[in-house]
């Protein structure tokens, strides 16, 4: 999804399952979500009528408030996140890339940053463990 959305993140994120369009006014609002659902369309993606909701000025979900002045994590996401500690094990790496990663839009360089980690693992993983 989130390739898929890549040239519209100025104004749209994906979480787990759902799609996020925070514009500045009401006119914004409606040409995004033209935008989003003819690519869904096209890419022959349904929506579920029972989770589309349209017209919210902010949201907090997932640990998140997403509104039409930015995406910020709230308390609980800091708080969930606080206890992590320096993976010890290749199990424990894996956890840790699968959370960081979830929050990878608020880690200023995270590829970089993670980027010998993420190669470590993957030698690892070729090792047969």
């Amino acid at each position: 999804m989130d390739q898929l959305l890549g040239t519209h993140t100025d104004y749209c994120h994906a979480f787990t399952d759902g799609i996020f369009i925070y514009p500045n006014n009401a006119d914004e609002h409606f040409r995004h979500l033209r935008t989003i659902l003819a690519l869904f369309q096209k890419k022959k993606i349904a929506i579920s009528p029972a989770k589309f909701f349209v017209g919210y000025p902010n949201v907090e979900l997932l640990g998140f408030r997403v509104d039409n002045f930015d995406l910020t994590n709230t308390t609980w996401s800091d708080e969930a996140c606080e206890p992590l500690s320096f993976p010890s094990n290749l199990n424990a790496l894996k956890q840790y890339f699968d959370t960081a990663g979830f929050h990878r839009h608020l880690i200023p360089y995270f590829a970089k940053l993670s980027e010998p980690l993420q190669r470590r693992k993957v030698e690892v993983l070729a090792q047969g463990y």
